[in-house]
């Protein structure tokens, strides 16, 4: 018999899976694995805006993004993440394609295996990332035409991650999918 709880935690799993993913597409996973301190590199030529997830099942694996440089790396990138748990990177239908994708493995560990997802977008929806890029372009313009050295520019407010929510949405459905395993 299934109680109240297990209930609610399996209509609510299904709830929040739904809203996250609502209107994304899966366009392709791989499932590969990065010795520590190396890098393994993929190039993304699909069209619109993307979000690309990385999962780590064994070890820490981190992904970093570039639309220029072949090679990303912690030096040279335009996106990255690199949390302990899943690391997921929005890319801008804006970028030029291809983009170059590496994912580093994290040096505390021998060999880390990983899923990279990569998923579409709805097109509806609004593009932080290039908002964010417009914005940073237009501020970059405007300081340098206004620049002012008696100005003080401390009491600027630090901007958010345009990825910030997505990360905490992957976040708690990965705790959903724990606990709807643990009660199952």
């Amino acid at each position: 018999m299934v109680s109240a709880v297990s209930f609610f935690s399996i209509f609510l799993y299904f709830i929040l899976l739904s809203v996250v993913c609502l209107g994304e597409e899966l366009l392709q996973t791989v499932t590969d694995e990065v010795f520590g301190r190396n890098y393994t590199y993929y190039q993304i030529r699909s069209r619109g805006r993307l979000r690309l997830e990385l999962v780590s099942h064994v070890g820490d694996a981190d992904i970093y993004i570039s639309e220029s440089d072949p090679h990303p790396s912690e030096e040279n990138y335009d996106g990255k993440s690199f949390t302990c748990g899943v690391d997921s990177v929005e890319v801008s239908s804006t970028m030029k394609r291809p983009i170059s994708v590496s994912v580093f493995g994290h040096p505390f560990y021998s060999v880390s295996k990983y899923s990279l997802s990569v998923f579409e977008l709805p097109k509806g929806e609004v593009d932080y990332a290039t908002l964010d890029a417009l914005y940073n372009s237009n501020a970059d313009e405007a300081s340098e035409e206004n620049h002012d050295p008696r100005v003080s520019h401390d009491d600027q407010i630090p901007k958010d991650s345009p990825d910030e929510e997505s990360t905490l949405l992957t976040i708690a459905v990965t705790i959903l999918k724990i606990l709807f395993d643990i009660l199952l």
